[in-house]
């Protein structure tokens, strides 16, 4: 059976939403994704304008609530517990709370105003995917589903468990437990779930430049093959892109491969441009995040009689230490898949100049995290001193 253009390109697309249905469900139910975000803008509307407006109202209404509940949480954050450490850790919290209300308005008013470029998105994948799979290419769409589900339930259960310490601890309950869900977990997971968009838009440009060099690499075989000898001379010979389907020219084909990874390109550029700002903000809330975790894992590593209470705030600064490691790791490990990818294309098509970005802010990163640290212990070390000098002369002599 010969499947027409137009039944390839709605299977194709149907595919492409069935993968990230799930994701897109998450993200509306935590407001990282709009409500009623159409993808398609040629497919046939199911609501009024009125309906649309009403859904678009509450969705922001929606927004600004979950925003207020994060400056209220903060500022009791504030009065509670920022007041009564020194300088240089309030210093830290004080960036933190900043960060993450900076980080959930950016997300939460963010969302709406990348509307559009839910369908722009949308679109050049599929015009990308159509111009591969007319090339020979394919794309595992049901691997790609099954990582943006594992994402998802990895996410589910460790800020479940985080949930689960904060309840154990039992500090100041429930004043205490509402306000650090409210102000710590409900912002990271709205920081996960925007950055799963980021990571599963990297992940498709993976698998395009992924299917690029594979056709790539069977042009290269090909041309190495002897050429075939007919009466007339030399003939061209032609590419057997499948087994059941249309041959193509090399150089046609080297010439919609070329175009396809200009798009590929371009859309790379794209992704990068709208979460720039948002992964910005996660790298300095990582590294803010870390140097005061760190600092705490310190002081409670010092600590000699060890009660059930100290053992769940140990394990709760480990998990949330992993945490944000493995947030880092997810921004960064996605964008050495792409570059590798991409480079891989430049002896066959480009020349792509190599960079060490990566490593560099790897380094950088560790290396200010250690420094930091160091003058953190200072700190604390001095403002102990000083009080126990204070202790000391305030108290009168036998």
């Amino acid at each position: 059976m010969i499947l027409g253009p137009g039944f390839k390109r709605s299977l194709w697309k149907e595919t492409f939403h069935r993968s990230i249905r799930s994701l897109l469900r998450v993200g509306q139910l935590f407001a990282v994704v709009p409500w009623g975000v159409r993808l398609d803008q040629r497919a046939p509307q199911g609501r009024t304008h009125w309906a649309k407006r009403v859904l678009y109202v509450v969705n922001v209404i929606y927004s600004l609530a979950i925003i207020v509940a994060v400056f209220i949480a903060t500022g009791f954050h504030y009065s509670i517990s920022i007041r009564s450490e020194f300088f240089a850790i309030q210093i830290l919290h004080i960036s933190e709370d900043i960060t993450v209300n900076g980080i959930v308005i950016l997300s939460l008013i963010g969302c709406q105003c990348l509307r559009p470029f839910y369908a722009k998105f949308n679109t050049a994948i599929v015009a990308v995917g159509d111009e591969l799979f007319a090339s020979g290419g394919s794309i595992d769409f049901q691997q790609r589903q099954s990582s943006i589900r594992r994402l998802l339930w990895v996410a589910l259960l460790f800020f479940g468990t985080l949930v689960l310490f904060d309840f154990l601890n039992g500090d100041a309950w429930p004043h205490r437990f509402v306000y650090r869900t409210v102000l710590y977990t409900l912002p990271n997971v709205i920081n996960v779930l925007a950055l799963y968009q980021y990571v599963v838009l990297l992940g498709f440009v993976c698998d395009f430049y992924r299917t690029v060099n594979e056709r790539l690499k069977v042009l290269e075989s090909d041309t190495s093959a002897p050429k075939r000898v007919c009466r007339f001379g030399y003939r061209r010979k032609i590419l057997a892109i499948s087994d059941d389907t249309i041959a193509y020219d090399r150089v046609e084909l080297i010439e919609i491969l070329r175009r396809t990874h200009l798009e590929v390109s371009t859309l790379t550029g794209e992704v990068n441009s709208c979460f720039g700002p948002l992964i910005v903000c996660t790298m300095l809330l990582s590294f803010v995040v870390l140097s005061l975790l760190l600092f705490l894992l310190y002081k409670a590593m010092s600590t000699v009689r060890w009660s059930y209470r100290e053992c769940i705030n140990l394990i709760s600064l480990l998990l949330w230490i992993g945490f944000h490691v493995a947030k880092i790791l997810l921004v960064l490990y996605p964008c050495q898949l792409v570059q590798r990818e991409r480079d891989r294309t430049g002896p066959m098509l480009y020349t792509f100049e190599h960079s060490f970005a990566d490593n560099y802010l790897h380094k950088a990163m560790v290396g200010a995290l250690t420094t930091y640290l160091v003058i953190l212990i200072q700190f604390d070390s001095a403002f102990v001193s000083v009080q126990r000098t204070g202790d000391g002369e305030g108290t009168p002599a036998p």
